[in-house]
């Protein structure tokens, strides 16, 4: 992963360690099922957003995918953080 952590879940423990913030105040966001995964199997309580786009390039990344949301428009990651349902 990189310098200070082996992997995405342990690079997110040591930051809520050290700005003493818990899981229900992180989201994760990506585009890629893989690392989605991977944080909604380690961290449960993480909300996961999943951005999905019509490209040629979704069609390499059809793994399963459960992410908390998925969205398609930058607006509604607003929606997500008012608590407003999508």
């Amino acid at each position: 992963m990189g310098e200070d952590a082996k992997d995405r879940v342990e690079g997110i423990k040591s930051l809520m360690e050290k700005y003493k913030i818990s899981p229900d105040e992180i989201v994760f966001i990506d585009d890629k099922p893989t690392p989605i995964n991977e944080i909604s199997e380690n961290m449960k309580d993480i909300t996961t957003v999943k951005i999905e786009f019509e490209d040629i390039l979704k069609l390499a990344w059809a793994e399963k995918c459960l992410p908390t949301f998925k969205i398609k428009i930058i607006s509604d990651l607003r929606k997500i953080a008012d608590g407003k349902s999508l």
